[in-house]
């Protein structure tokens, strides 16, 4: 059984990644291209899947609407797709990507990225059904990007929030396990092509930039820079009260607390994730882009 409740424990089956989410994008990516000539005629298209698979999952009224974009851009509607009884029904994917010329010319994908968005979104969908399937509830990361989606929407006019909130996002467990997935999807792919030092790949990946910066980044400059938003009262409160759960008044102390657990977790991370890569030398990811040297110190 795979444990996907505690923060470290990213998905490890091979090279990081979740073979049953794996499976699944393989199966997308075939019918995607088996269509992909209506797709270049007509810019956008929607069809049934059927999502065979070899671990289980009973699949009931999947549809997949993809559409030519200036961007690779993946949702699945969680919210309307049920859960119960080793089925997922309802399934809806909504893909957005780009073809190359060649890929046009060819009418098949080449290295195209649309399957690490595809695997990021499958990760969070199967992370769900293990977990609804196991527990009957969520696991407690989702409630909280519940949580922190509601208070970025009730503040999105506090730019500083906006930032601070997003590094919280990708914190997340559920986040960087679908991130983590990803990137190894990507570096597999790739690997086709001749990756020289899997190591290095890892550490100019923005999974990587990301975890770094977020092992690091300052608790204190984070709060001085929240405190020069207009709504910082109630965000602090909220915070406290609504994402952490936190009765406690002492909300400032809260907030770095928090920031000091997520900084140690992500350091763990980076570890883990550099440690997958030695697996890869003997086996041959609607990203913000953020001013990471305004939260850290001079």
């Amino acid at each position: 059984m795979l444990i996907i409740y505690n923060y470290d424990d990213i998905i490890f089956e091979r090279n990081g990644e979740n073979l049953i989410a794996k499976e699944l994008s393989k199966t997308i990516l075939s019918e995607i291209e088996i269509n992909i000539g209506k797709l270049i005629i007509n810019k956008s298209l929607s069809f049934n899947c059927i999502l065979n698979n070899n671990f289980g999952i009973n699949f009931n009224n999947s549809i997949i609407n993809i559409s030519l974009s200036n961007r690779f851009y993946g949702n699945i509607n969680t919210n309307s797709c049920i859960i119960s009884n080793n089925t997922i029904s309802n399934l809806v994917i909504n893909l957005e990507l780009i073809l190359s010329p060649m890929e046009i010319s060819a009418k098949r994908f080449i290295n195209n990225k649309i399957n690490q968005t595809i695997n990021h979104e499958f990760l969070h969908l199967i992370e769900r059904y293990l977990t609804i399937n196991d527990n009957k509830k969520l696991s407690n990361s989702w409630s909280m990007d519940g949580e922190l989606k509601k208070m970025q929407n009730k503040y999105k006019n506090d730019k500083n929030w906006q930032d601070i909130s997003y590094f919280i996002y990708l914190s997340l467990p559920h986040e960087i396990r679908a991130r983590t997935h990803q990137l190894n999807s990507e570096i597999e792919q790739t690997g086709l092509n001749g990756i020289k030092n899997v190591i290095k790949y890892i550490k100019n990946s923005k999974i990587y930039k990301d975890l770094d910066f977020l092992s690091n980044m300052d608790g204190d400059i984070l709060l001085d820079k929240l405190k020069k938003d207009i709504n910082y009262d109630k965000i602090i409160s909220d915070f406290s009260c609504i994402f952490l759960k936190n009765p406690s008044t002492n909300y400032e102390s809260n907030f770095l607390k928090y920031i000091k657990s997520i900084k140690n977790k992500n350091k763990k991370i980076l570890d883990r994730l550099i440690n997958t890569s030695y697996n890869f030398e003997n086996y041959f990811i609607d990203d913000k882009i953020i001013n990471y040297s305004e939260f850290l110190k001079k």
